[in-house]
């Protein structure tokens, strides 16, 4: 799905709730990101990258009825994920074994569409869907490999064109309103392989924990 059929799909969104909400609110929504990626081969199943910390800043609209509402959000985040692997190098001289390390460096937006019910007072308990839009992805060399190779690759950059350019993926949250301001703890559990072209062989799941701040400062 393209981003323009997804605003599309938003400004539906809009013109139903509008007439359903008894309250459209829009808002700025930012906060921090604990990013986990899930490896899983035939043979294994392992943690994959090291988990990464990354900020997310976009905009909210928030569609209240009674004790129910939707949130829908555009967020700009950035994912850095660090791989470590060893390997055996031949050639005529003999074997050497070594390490190698490198960064897989994503700028993402993500589209969620949320739907929730407030539980006791202040507090909302909701889940949904949500489109990630890989816009730009970048393979980084972070070791000196010329003791191994005689050749210094360190800090060369690449396209990482075997991240798909678009995931969904499950966001479950809970979280607490107040005065003009939502504060969300979000789990968006991957479910879609996010490398392509490797026919399944090597699965690649973005898990995401957050913690977020939605400040409502229009009502339209």
């Amino acid at each position: 799905m393209s981003i323009r059929n997804s605003f599309i799909l938003i400004i539906l969104f809009v013109l139903i709730g509008k007439i359903n909400a008894q309250e459209i609110e829009l808002g700025i929504i930012g906060g921090t990101n604990l990013n986990v990626v899930s490896l899983r081969t035939d043979y294994q199943f392992s943690d994959g990258a090291s988990p990464n910390l990354s900020d997310n800043i976009g905009v909210s609209l928030k569609l209240n009825r009674d004790n129910k509402f939707g949130l829908f959000s555009l967020e700009y985040y950035r994912l850095s994920n660090e791989y470590n692997s060893e390997f055996i190098y031949y050639d005529e001289s003999g074997s050497y074994a070594g390490t190698s390390n490198k960064s897989v460096v994503l700028h993402n937006l993500r589209l969620s569409t949320l739907f929730n019910i407030k539980i006791i007072e202040g507090f909302f308990l909701g889940g949904g869907v949500a489109g990630n839009f890989n816009i730009d992805s970048k393979l980084i060399l972070n070791n000196d490999l010329e003791n191994n190779f005689g050749t210094d690759y360190y800090g060369d950059k690449y396209e990482a064109s075997f991240i798909r350019n678009f995931t969904i993926s499950i966001p479950i949250m809970i979280g607490y309103e107040f005065n003009k301001f939502d504060i969300i703890f979000l789990f968006d559990k991957g479910i879609m392989n996010r490398l392509e072209g490797n026919d399944g062989f090597i699965n690649e799941i973005n898990n995401v924990l957050s913690l977020s701040f939605n400040y409502r400062f229009l009502k339209l």
